[in-house]
């Protein structure tokens, strides 16, 4: 899509530093999500929690932003329902990261601790009432997942406060895996379109595709040689424009030497 501006996620009036942010991301996820038949919600879900031991109802899923949901409706999910979903450009890092990006992160979770000690703020919700609960926090770029917001999220919404438990009731993604589930929809390689969609849901499915492109976020899967057009028969002495060219008597082009030019 050479303009942007008409991906369905895009914004006209802004700039590409305002545009491309995480909460515009964090949108699009859900609003593609929303769009989607409860048949194909349910296969994209499944697909993309498949390492949560539970199964669940995604085709009646509900959604928020923000911290625009009722509380009262996490409280009617067991715990062992409520999951903290991460979704990153990486994997978090163990603890062993190397020391220098161990005292970026800090400095950096330092100014975002004042922001979120006081007022956690997730970035969505996915949810069935009585049923399960997923608090999401979204991360782009070189921005990695704070673990002191998870953990104020965790306390605020949730009720954990121990380590294990948050640990226990804690999914990480990454886009990369949100693509890859992506695909199994609408690949440009047709065996790996697993899930058949109306026009509708492709549609929508091709412009997320795209919109996370914007974010540097694609999967480079070769050519699809089967797809690739026949080689062009190039027959330039039959061509009007060349009529009447002896491509056989052509001249030979002169040799040019350099020389040393002698001093008088």
């Amino acid at each position: 899509m050479t303009d942007r501006h008409l991906n369905l996620f895009y914004s006209y009036n802004l700039s590409e530093d305002a545009e491309l942010i995480e909460d515009n991301l964090t949108r699009a996820f859900i609003q593609t999500l929303r769009i989607l038949s409860g048949e194909n919600r349910q296969n994209f879900l499944k697909e993309l929690f498949k390492k949560l031991p539970e199964k669940y109802d995604y085709a009646n899923a509900e959604f928020a932003l923000q911290n625009h949901i009722d509380k009262s409706i996490i409280k009617t999910c067991d715990e062992k329902n409520q999951y903290l979903v991460t979704i990153a450009t990486n994997p978090p890092v163990e603890e062993e990261e190397e020391k220098e990006e161990k005292e970026e992160k800090e400095e950096k979770e330092k100014a975002e601790d004042k922001n979120t000690q006081n007022d956690s703020c997730p970035d969505a919700w996915i949810y069935k009432e009585q049923d399960y609960c997923f608090l999401i926090e979204c991360k782009i770029g070189r921005n990695t997942v704070n673990k002191k917001q998870i953990k104020s999220h965790a306390e605020n919404y949730f009720g954990f406060n121990d380590d294990n438990k948050i640990k226990e009731q804690r999914l990480d993604l990454t886009w990369g895996e949100v693509l890859l589930v992506i695909e199994k929809f609408v690949s440009d390689f047709r065996k790996e379109r697993i899930y058949s969609t109306n026009e509708q849901e492709r549609y929508v499915l091709e412009h997320f595709r795209d919109f996370l492109d914007f974010y540097g976020y694609r999967i480079f899967k070769g050519v699809d040689f089967e797809n690739v057009p026949d080689v062009p028969d190039w027959q330039l002495y039959n061509a009007p424009a060349f009529a009447g060219i002896d491509f056989k008597n052509i001249p030979t082009p002169p040799e040019f030497r350099l020389g040393i030019k002698e001093e008088r």
